[in-house]
């Protein structure tokens, strides 16, 4: 059994249940998998065997609806990693896309906005996804404490139409372009953006209704029964609003 759930711990900390394996799972030593968490942080307990054999859990940087992202270090590669784990049941046709997804787009990070995946480690009932490590913070948090120069607002619109143009051109729509799903990464002299959301997209046709409860309305396209490239388009446009504003468009935005 893998489920989801709370429990009050000492010192006012949280202890997030994530998982419970059986000895001799892989990435596991069996027992259980708390994640502890103080404020907006979490940290893997102690003395879990890597996952997937090679991969140890560090500090959550991010979260939003059905996925946690964690600080991570690939200790065959001895190489720093991210790891997004995405709650919630993966299902066999969930599994099917997910291990298409990452063979595509483990290849294709040739745009610096666009996710480089670098493995995905799969259970009966959970699935990690490994990528590239991430320092910075979501843009709904960074625009709130660091609002964009117009330069940089240009500049990060830009990366984006780069990430999702060659995530189109490999046949698979976002689905969920919104500042949640945009990562602000932080560099010596500047800062960029990656697109986040790794799960959730989905091949271009297909039903948008299986991740509508994932989506924020007020970045979606109106009316829309399924994926399509102009989805990202009117949400993307969208995200550019909240890069300049703060906010999301008026509701009558069409």
């Amino acid at each position: 059994q893998v489920c989801i759930g709370d429990r009050d711990g000492a010192g006012g900390f949280g202890a997030r249940f994530v998982g419970r394996t059986s000895p001799g799972r892989e990435g596991h030593s069996g027992g259980e998998l708390w994640v502890r968490c103080g404020g907006k942080k979490c940290h893997a307990r102690a003395g879990m065997m890597p996952l997937g054999g090679r991969y140890e859990l560090g500090e959550s940087f991010a979260r939003d609806r059905g996925s946690v992202w964690f600080h991570a270090k690939d200790t065959r590669l001895d190489r720093a990693v991210s790891v997004q784990l995405l709650e919630g049941e993966v299902e066999p046709a969930r599994r099917t896309a997910l291990e298409r997804e990452v063979r595509i787009l483990g290849g294709a990070g040739t745009e610096p906005a666009l996710m480089r995946v670098y493995d995905l480690v799969l259970s009966s009932d959970r699935a990690y996804v490994v990528m590239e490590p991430l320092v910075g913070a979501l843009a709904t948090e960074e625009i709130r404490l660091a609002p964009p120069t117009t330069d940089e607002m240009v500049r990060w619109v830009g990366e984006l139409v780069q990430a999702l143009r060659s995530a189109h051109e490999l046949g698979f729509v976002h689905g969920s372009v919104e500042p949640r799903h945009v990562f602000v990464q932080h560099h010596q002299a500047d800062r960029s953006v990656k697109l986040l959301g790794f799960g959730g997209m989905g091949a271009e046709g297909a039903i948008l209704a299986s991740t509508s409860s994932e989506r924020d309305a007020k970045y979606a396209a109106p009316a829309t029964e399924r994926l399509d490239p102009r989805t990202d388009v009117f949400s993307l446009a969208a995200v550019a609003h909240f890069f300049a504003t703060g906010a999301p468009p008026p509701p009558d935005v069409s």
